[in-house]
């Protein structure tokens, strides 16, 4: 058999490894994990490396709407809450308004969150905060910071209770059923008639209840029609616009609302 060249055959050879020659498959067996290693390390460093250019977007079939809520004070008929919630007289921002939207048609992909507790206190004989808005499921609990034994109660069919608070006490209770910005569950307590709080329970997220800069952001809304509403359930103000939403595109809007936007009782 004719043999190659010392200097060919060399270069057909595998490179040299411990353990001699004669176990070159093994020893190269036992190189084999940590080849893969680095090569998985390299993969999700490459990976890691495009994210960073790539970094996730927001859906591209949402949008948002943001804006101010105002109230504009009319001298022959004056508003007897404004002191209240009107933070300041100039811009007229309102305090504890619930703006949202009111779905025209079912919205497919509403987002899901768990359950989150609030907390309405007992103090000074009034519930704070008075208007609170939750999604349904969503828990509040009760608590009574006064020294005065209070009542928490409601006969709203969506979830009626009753309740009796003595100083430090608590009640948590859960709200299962969505009623929107026309059914909010009005919270009173039999002791003292004066004291009132809204509660508003929603099937979606795109609700919130302004501080007192009067303003609201609602974001990653489904591009589409809308109904955006406003309620003042304590200072008895309401307000409606039909509102389309573009995917990828913040919609800003000022309401305004005056005595012209008010109405009698609690009937939404």
């Amino acid at each position: 058999m004719t043999r190659l060249p010392r200097a060919r055959e060399a270069v057909c050879r595998l490179p040299s490894l411990p353990g001699g020659g004669g176990r070159r498959p093994e020893a190269l067996g036992r190189f084999t994990p940590l080849i893969l290693q680095t090569t998985l390390i390299l993969s999700i460093s490459s990976a890691a490396a495009a994210d960073e250019k790539n970094p996730a977007q927001p859906a591209a079939n949402t949008g948002t709407i943001q804006g101010t809520v105002s109230y504009t004070s009319d001298a022959k008929r004056p508003w007897r809450y404004a002191r209240y919630y009107v933070d300041d007289k100039n811009a007229g921002r309102l305090a504890e308004s619930l703006v949202c939207l009111r779905l025209m048609k079912p919205t497919e992909g509403t987002p899901k969150r768990e359950q989150a507790k609030v907390v309405i206190d007992q103090k000074d004989f009034r519930f704070i905060p008075e208007t609170i808005a939750i999604r349904a499921g969503d828990r509040v609990k009760f608590t009574n910071s006064d020294f005065s034994v209070h009542n928490v109660s409601t006969n709203n069919d969506l979830h009626p209770f009753d309740l009796t608070l003595g100083h430090d006490d608590e009640a948590v209770e859960a709200f299962p059923r969505a009623g929107g910005p026309r059914r909010p569950i009005v919270i009173g307590c039999k002791f003292h008639g004066s004291m009132r709080a809204w509660i508003y329970v929603f099937d979606h997220p795109w609700y919130q209840v302004t501080a007192a800069d009067g303003a609201f952001s609602l974001k990653e809304v489904p591009a589409g029609v809308y109904q955006l509403e406003m309620v003042h359930s304590a200072g008895q103000l309401r307000w409606n616009q039909r509102v389309e939403i573009a995917a990828g595109q913040t919609h800003t809007m000022a309401i305004t609302v005056s005595p012209d936007n008010l109405f009698v009782g609690n009937k939404q």
